[in-house]
């Protein structure tokens, strides 16, 4: 749900200006040009930050946005337009001057050749549904007739489909109503990608999806393809700033998080460093590929921490955490808890030899009496983590949060030396 916070925070801010009519002072040509502006900076965005992507869809919103719309092409863009969002939203991403960039543009291209055909059938004004209201003569009546025919069928097959949803399909113009069922569909592909790991561009095409659609089927269609540029442009905004200041694999703070975070300390704070033990040994025993799932695990837990306690990768094994407005007798307890909690924790590994199906359970060989049951699956072995940590305060000697840090981190070896998994104050 994170993912999609921005794009509907941006959606509900594009309903209101129209719910409300708060840009009833913009032109048509103003409007466009800060669409022109949206889309370049979303476009010089993506190529910097290698989102091929981004320059597709925004490419596709551009087109829309200064082509001619005949009837037909507004039918064709309305069941392109999802389809290709949704399909953007599943594809890895890719250099915008590459051999893959360049046939992806070859294809869009091609749509946007072939909408234009299709649109050049008809004169601008017409409507494919009424050919009779027009008097044409030969093959450009012949073509008129096919696209009313075309028309009018999608139409009559999607409100057969349709019949079920709430939207009043026979208010909608035929090709907005062949467009709702393209719109649920794409909708439907990309709510399925949320179940794979997913990215904020993700949450992007999402939202833009949804700004589409109401461009589709609302008055303002130029002010909702802009929103859907700016939409992909902030998310892909948002997708580098979680690369700068996340941790990619245990999804904490990064250092440069933690960096930024010890420049606004107040007076009184605590920073603790902490380090797992043994960890060298168990990733040669295990393998780096379990040694990161333990990293996983023991994020999950420091990501929990109590006593206002903020947890940030340092970097390899070694994590930090700082309380602000606590000493660090005061926020030894919490550390001790978190110590606690970690050691306490089963990390269950696969064995490679492990059977895919669960065994059936053996009945037991006497009346009320059955078979003690494994402490762990079949396959699998459980173990142990545990963590030093050392502690600091700033104080009169360490008086810069680099100091506490080197002060939190000498404890943190006093720890190991005492025998490891136990929280030492340093001084």
């Amino acid at each position: 749900m994170r993912r999609l916070f921005l794009p509907l925070l941006i959606l509900a801010a594009a309903l209101i200006a129209d719910r409300f009519d708060l840009l009833r002072s913009l032109d048509a040509g103003l409007l466009r040009q800060g669409a022109w502006v949206v889309f370049g900076v979303s476009s010089l965005l993506a190529a910097r930050f290698r989102r091929g992507r981004v320059v597709y869809a925004v490419l596709m919103f551009l087109a829309l946005v200064e082509l001619p719309m005949s009837p037909v092409m507004q039918m064709a863009a309305a069941i392109l337009l999802p389809l290709n969002l949704a399909v953007l939203a599943w594809l890895a991403d890719w250099r915008v001057l590459s051999t893959a960039g360049l046939v992806r543009l070859v294809v869009l291209g091609a749509q946007i050749g072939l909408v234009a055909l299709l649109g050049s059938a008809l004169p601008a004004d017409a409507n494919p549904v009424d050919a009779n209201a027009l008097s044409p003569s030969g093959e450009e009546a012949w073509a008129m007739n096919a696209t009313a025919d075309l028309g009018t069928d999608l139409a009559r097959k999607t409100q057969e489909i349709l019949h079920w949803s709430p939207f009043p399909q026979e208010s909608l113009p035929d090709f907005q109503q062949t467009a709702l069922l393209a719109f649920l569909i794409a909708a439907l592909v990309i709510a399925l990608r949320f179940l794979r790991p997913s990215t904020a561009l993700e949450g992007g095409f999402a939202g833009a999806l949804v700004a589409a659609g109401a461009a589709t089927f609302s008055q303002q269609p130029l002010l909702y393809l802009a929103v859907a540029g700016l939409i992909l442009g902030l998310t892909m905004v948002d997708g580098a700033f979680s690369l700068a200041f996340e941790d990619g694999l245990t999804g904490l703070p990064a250092r440069r998080a933690l960096e930024e975070t010890l420049v606004h300390l107040g007076r009184t704070y605590a920073i603790a460093m902490l380090d797992l033990d043994h960890f060298k040994k168990f990733n040669d025993t295990h393998g780096h590929e379990i040694g990161d799932q333990v990293l996983q695990m023991v994020a999950a837990k420091l990501a929990k921490v109590q006593g206002g306690g903020e947890a940030f990768r340092y970097g390899g094994e070694e994590f930090t955490v700082v309380f602000q407005g606590k000493t660090a007798k005061e926020a030894k307890p919490f550390l001790d808890d978190l110590r606690e909690t970690i050691a306490d924790a089963d990390f269950v590994v696969r064995s490679p030899g492990r059977p895919k199906k669960k065994p059936a359970a053996k009945k037991s060989t006497a009346k009320g009496k059955s078979k003690a049951k494994p402490k762990n699956p079949p396959g699998t072995k459980s173990l142990k983590v545990t963590v030093s940590i050392g502690v600091s305060e700033r104080s009169d000697k360490n008086r810069l949060p680099e100091e506490v840090m080197k002060a939190a981190d000498k404890a943190l070896y006093r720890s190991k030396k005492a025998g490891r998994n136990r929280v030492t104050i340093g001084k």
